[in-house]
């Protein structure tokens, strides 16, 4: 007899698999492999949503900036996104289109990746609020005020302070 899998002790990567697995055999199998396909889903979902409120759990006893560590350091920024985040760093109360120029780029390039980058940690710091022009998520608003006069983003002063920690601060040119 074949042993069960231990879905706890599993990566994101073989959760996948599993998964996928899981719903071919739903789609295509015999009553006996649909039947353990179903009970496999099952068993998955609830370790996922164990995993969910453990992480929630953790995440909330935490401070902002020691969240911000946590985010940038579970998942490490790339160049660009290090360059997103020191652009604003160094240049507060900046549109979209300033702070895109600043890094050579046209439009509101800034705006779309910082958002996307947000949204990678968004599990790892606090959800993003809704977007007040939009039918979405305000993901540049996880870690960035916007201001409606302006028109221009600074960074949240405790998510600077997390950042500081992690050597992301602002120029002294």
């Amino acid at each position: 007899m074949m042993k069960k899998p231990d879905i706890a002790k599993m990566d994101s990567t073989q959760r996948a698999q599993l998964r996928e697995n899981a719903e071919h055999y739903l789609e295509h199998g015999t009553d006996a492999q649909k039947a353990a396909a179903q009970g496999a889903l099952q068993e998955l979902a609830r370790i996922v949503d164990e995993d969910e409120a453990e992480r929630r759990s953790k995440i909330s006893g935490m401070a902002i900036p020691e969240r911000v560590v946590n985010a940038f350091t579970s998942i490490p920024p790339t160049e660009t996104e290090r360059a997103l985040l020191q652009a604003l760093v160094d240049n507060p109360d900046q549109t979209s289109q300033a702070l895109s120029a600043k890094l050579g780029w046209g439009g509101q390039s800034w705006h779309l990746h910082f958002g996307k980058m947000c949204e990678r940690r968004e599990r790892l710091l606090w959800d993003a609020e809704p977007a007040v022009t939009r039918d979405a998520n305000f993901y540049c608003g996880i870690l960035a005020n916007y201001s409606d006069v302006s028109h221009g983003f600074t960074m949240k002063p405790e998510v600077a302070a997390g950042l500081a920690a992690i050597g992301i601060k602002p120029s002294t040119r």
